[in-house]
């Protein structure tokens, strides 16, 4: 059986680029979407044959879903803000989060492609709820305009969606990390470490260190993304992580002690936004497609830190 054109938006991302890379090694045919046409050749160049390369703006509307043909499978991946700038651009989250995404999904319905996934927040979504793991059936509690935006544009595709009668898939996602994750203002702890290692910067343990987070290896995410299109599901969605959490004091241990490095981190308080524990429940999506996390998070943190060495 022919499988459907895949068009990947946030290709040249750090999720977006795994995820074209396991769509084509399971002989599904790419259109990969980014802004930056230097950044999209540099990343799939050599991978022409399997793959067509498109440059726009998300929020180019018009333009991005000119891209989208009839019965395509639509990976929605653009990311553009996290809690720590939402919460010093608020308004900004409705502009250029929720209002392109809302568009943008109104349109590929129309466009009658064959299914739409998107990533979304796996841990801001849900709130402060103590020491329990978080389920898709829990009330969402969002703490933050990233997270307000995340959950609102959730519900724009299942509205959307419902009314042309087209299949969805949600992913809520927990932290991803993994080689080549560039360093960017809060978009994740463990390139901000290391990158702090690479220019002798101490590291800033919020909440002194003390808040847990879940944390994946961004190759058992896509996996887990790609394994889910060869069914029907079950739900429309389901929360991919590890399933178990770390300190963040953990993580700094874990990479101090693989690289080498003398740096002594500076404890600070939680901000506003800042949720004691994330820790998500995959047992949703682990019992219906028989998938758990192949990567020890440790061990692989540890690999990424002395790789610092040769820098």
């Amino acid at each position: 059986m022919k499988k459907n054109r895949c068009v990947v938006y946030g290709a040249t991302g750090f999720i977006g680029g795994y995820l074209v890379n396991e769509l084509i090694r399971n002989e599904y045919y790419v259109v990969a979407v980014g802004r930056n046409t230097e950044k999209l050749h540099k990343k799939f160049g050599n991978l022409t044959n399997s793959l067509e390369i498109k440059a726009c703006d998300f929020k180019d509307t018009t333009k991005s879903i000119s891209f989208l043909r009839e019965y395509d499978i639509v990976f929605d991946l653009v990311a553009s803000s996290v809690p720590v700038t939402s919460v010093k651009m608020p308004i900004e989250e409705i502009q250029n989060n929720i209002e392109p995404q809302a568009d943008f999904f109104m349109r590929a319905c129309e466009k009658k492609v064959s299914k739409i996934i998107f990533t979304s927040s796996g841990g801001s979504i849900y709130g402060d709820m103590g020491d329990k793991p978080f389920s898709e059936t829990d009330l969402p509690n969002p703490q933050s305009p990233h997270a307000i935006g995340k959950l609102s544009t959730e519900y724009f595709l299942k509205y959307f969606c419902s009314i042309a009668h087209l299949p969805f898939t949600i992913f809520r996602v927990s932290n991803p990390f993994g080689m080549g994750q560039e360093k960017t203002e809060g978009f994740g702890v463990i390139p901000t470490f290391l990158e702090g290692i690479r220019t002798n910067t101490p590291p800033t343990l919020f909440g002194e260190g003390n808040l847990v987070r879940d944390f994946i290896h961004v190759q058992d995410l896509v996996e887990a993304i790609v394994l889910s299109l060869y069914k029907d599901n079950n739900y429309f969605i389901y929360n991919i992580g590890n399933g178990s959490g770390l300190k963040i004091r953990e993580v700094w241990d874990v990479i101090k002690e693989a690289s080498g490095t003398n740096l002594v981190p500076i404890l600070k308080e939680s901000r506003s936004f800042d949720i004691k524990k994330i820790v998500l429940d995959i047992s949703r999506f682990s019992n219906e497609f028989t998938w758990k996390p192949k990567t020890d998070v440790k061990e692989s943190i540890s690999k990424l830190a002395r790789s610092i060495k040769n820098y």
